[in-house]
């Protein structure tokens, strides 16, 4: 786990700062989530050619395009 004082992190275990650190005023960081990435869009598989591109049966550009499938 990690903890913090002022400017000073430190890493410890959760009896070592139940033990030590707590009582110095030592305050727990909370651990960051990270989110998934969303996957790639591949947009060439929606090429028609010309810059434009077919989804769903319809034709957008390729700016629309990714603004549709960003959704």
């Amino acid at each position: 786990m990690r903890i913090k004082k002022g400017g000073v992190r430190r890493e410890c275990t959760e009896r070592e700062y139940n033990t030590k650190f707590k009582r110095l005023g030592y305050s727990i960081i909370p651990e960051e989530v990270k989110k998934p990435l969303k996957p790639k869009i591949n947009v060439d598989e929606y090429h028609k050619g010309g810059g434009w591109y077919e989804y769903e049966g319809e034709t957008y550009r390729k700016a629309d395009l990714l603004e549709k499938l960003a959704e």
